[in-house]
């Protein structure tokens, strides 16, 4: 799933993130075909593709815009390779060996630095020109456009709307209100949360949302904290989300550690508690266990200040062109198909149900998102610093031990 990334906050939820950006279930979805080795930008000759990707949870609607593409194009064979057990490695592996996938995923900002010399410049490619501006940074490589930001994914605190309907609960709009549901919750027997943080990103989504959002300068903050300069306990953002943490932790039944995305989306849909802190992601796989569930998200009212509570936001999936791969030049066609095409942004918005980071379609995809109907506001949060969070928590027993491991950075 997705994996850990930068967050813009939101008044909204319009990825953020999300998703998330991200979130990803674990597996592989195939889509391909035999293939001439014959590659070639002349429409009339065959051409092969090789496509890799994250995000599990998008290998139908992926394989449907790959399907939906080669029948546009019957000379062009995409072989697409979803992964969502071991996509970093499988990638860095591939780049290695010298075997460069024609398109290929990452997380943008700082995740993407790391591929740099197999990053194609894209600059000139028509849909530059039609990326909303709150996306373009995800791409952005030292001036060069070197991907295509495939939408904006959001998360926030998910709830069960029947759970609150039928006990008359308001949404909470600070920690204190939030406080009070969940010992409202409680009295009645209903479980307030769902803490599922096996995959360590998960984490870092919780942390960036709720603490790196609300850091007046975060890219300031962070490269301060890579020089040593600052600490995690000195930033009172930070402290007031390891608070909120303390307290999410005591409002669940399961093992946190124990609890990965696809199982806190079970528990969820069995209706087992009225809230999970999780992306817009996970509403098909929720979805598909109970069709009948009706769910909302709200912000992490971390904050006793309700205005500063907001739900995050941000671009969680950049597709990129290999370079140094065999079919570049139909690799970018693609990438222009999917941006700028009718056919493709019907797929976008009906079956990735994302909210495209390109301006065709952008209004009709707010409208069709089943949760997030907000507006853009800023940015929030560096990958490289939540990565670091995300990465760190997930070796780590979830219990009041990481305050003190916090407390020392």
């Amino acid at each position: 799933m997705c994996v850990v990334k930068r967050v813009l906050s939101v008044l909204l939820t319009l990825s953020l993130a999300v998703s998330l950006l991200a979130g990803c279930n674990s597996g592989s979805g195939n889509s391909s075909a035999d293939s001439s080795k014959t590659q070639s930008a002349d429409s009339s000759e065959p051409v092969s593709v090789r496509w890799i990707q994250h995000q599990i949870e998008y290998a139908d609607p992926l394989n449907k815009l790959v399907d939906k593409y080669m029948d546009e194009h019957p000379n062009v064979t995409i072989n697409l390779e979803v992964n969502g057990t071991n996509y970093w490695e499988t990638l860095k592996s591939m780049l290695a060996a010298n075997d460069v996938p024609d398109i290929f995923m990452t997380d943008g900002y700082n995740v993407m630095r790391s591929y740099t010399d197999y990053l194609e410049d894209l600059s000139d490619e028509d849909f530059v020109d039609v990326i909303k501006e709150e996306a373009r940074q995800c791409v952005d490589l030292d001036g060069q456009v070197v991907g295509l930001p495939t939408g904006f994914q959001g998360n926030g605190m998910i709830y069960n709307k029947r759970i609150f309907e039928e006990n008359n609960i308001e949404i909470p709009t600070t920690f204190s209100e939030f406080k009070s549901v969940c010992e409202e919750l409680q009295s009645k027997g209903i479980t307030p949360m769902i803490n599922g943080y096996k995959e360590g990103y998960h984490l870092g989504f919780f942390l960036g949302s709720i603490g790196y959002a609300h850091i007046p300068d975060m890219e300031e903050y962070n490269n301060q904290r890579y020089d040593g300069s600052v600490t995690f306990a000195g930033q009172p953002e930070l402290m007031r989300c390891i608070d909120f943490l303390d307290y999410v932790l005591e409002q669940g039944k399961n093992d946190p550690l124990n609890v990965a995305m696809s199982d806190a989306c079970t528990l969820f849909a069995q209706e087992q508690a009225a809230m999970m802190f999780q992306g817009e992601w996970t509403w098909g796989t929720i979805k598909s266990i109970n069709p009948d569930i009706q769910a909302g998200m709200f912000p992490v009212p971390v904050s006793e200040v309700a205005e500063e509570n907001k739900l995050t936001v941000d671009t969680n999936c950049c597709w990129h062109v290999g370079k140094g791969g065999n079919a570049t030049e139909e690799a970018k066609k693609i990438l222009n198909w999917i941006a700028l095409s009718d056919s493709s942004k019907e797929i976008m918005e009906n079956d990735f149900q994302i909210t495209p980071a390109v301006e065709a379609g952008i209004i009709s995809a707010i409208i069709r998102s089943p949760w997030l109907r907000l507006r853009l506001c800023r940015r929030a949060i560096l990958t490289a610093g939540l990565g670091l969070v995300g990465q760190m928590v997930s070796v780590m027993p979830l219990d009041k031990s990481y305050r003190n491991i916090f407390l020392a950075m």
